[in-house]
């Protein structure tokens, strides 16, 4: 008898997907601003640093909903002033880029963003910088939106061109917040069972 096999059909496997069900939202409920650094692994971490690196960003950010559904709260930074940021600023959900693309769940991606009127500018004014260039990607855990991942080129208002983010990191960046998505869940659903 094959050992992997088992019947779906049966009271038992209903049982267990209805106890697996209930752990992963669990699970979900869990992933807020202010445990999320303790749910990231170090290879997660790796990876994102490579990640923002790979597309030319200065920084990245992970930004998630607040238990209360009202804000984007930076849940972890790459950048030298992360303690500044994460868990700190609280961005209004009907305000800016980041809670755009957090209601559509669209992939965004913009040079000159400073001009833009949508782009919030509390980030740049807590930090004293300016973002010339974002992309934002939706981040979803299990299938469910759970905030957003951006990366940003910085500058200064010197009135030099920065560098610039193009459609094709884009996608780059898009698929590439994937596969990080996957080895999050994964990483969690290990702690979570116990594997």
């Amino acid at each position: 008898m094959d050992t992997l096999a088992f019947d779906l059909d049966s009271p038992d496997s209903e049982q267990l997907r209805s106890a697996v069900r209930l752990r992963l939202s669990q699970a979900a409920a869990a992933i807020t601003p202010e445990a999320f650094a303790s749910l990231l692994p170090l290879h997660c971490k790796y990876f994102l640093r490579w990640l923002f690196g790979y597309v030319g960003a200065d920084e990245g950010t992970i930004w998630l909903v607040d238990v209360e559904g009202k804000n984007l709260v930076p849940a972890y930074n790459t950048g030298p002033r992360a303690e500044d940021l994460v868990g700190v600023l609280r961005q209004p959900m009907g305000e800016g880029l980041v809670a755009l693309v957090f209601a559509n769940g669209q992939s965004f991606v913009e040079n000159d963003v400073y001009k833009n009127v949508d782009h919030s500018k509390r980030v740049d004014h807590a930090l004293g910088q300016r973002t010339e260039a974002t992309m934002i990607v939706p981040f979803n855990f299990l299938g469910d939106i759970h905030g957003v991942i951006s990366c940003v080129v910085l500058g200064e208002a010197t009135g030099e061109k920065s560098r610039q983010f193009t459609a094709e990191q884009l996608e780059f960046f898009s698929f590439q917040s994937r596969v990080f998505e996957a080895l999050f869940q994964n990483s969690v659903i290990e702690r979570l069972f116990g594997l």
